[in-house]
C-alpha cells in the first residue's frame, strides 16, 4: 500500500469515528459534515479504495 493509500484510510477512519461520536451526541448537522468528508475521500478514487 503505498503512502496516498494509507493516508486515505486513516483519513477516512478518522471521519467514520468523528461520524459515530456526532451520531452518539445527536449532532446530527456535523455528523452530516462528516459523511460529506467521508464521501470526498471515497469519491477521490473510489476503485482504489475497494
Amino acid at each position: 500500500m503505498n503512502k496516498d493509500e494509507e493516508n486515505k484510510k486513516n483519513a477516512i477512519k478518522y471521519f467514520e469515528n468523528a461520524l459515530k461520536a456526532c451520531v452518539r451526541d445527536n449532532d446530527f448537522g456535523n455528523a452530516c459534515e462528516m459523511q460529506k468528508y467521508i464521501n470526498m475521500i471515497k469519491d477521490i478514487e473510489p476503485e482504489r479504495l475497494k
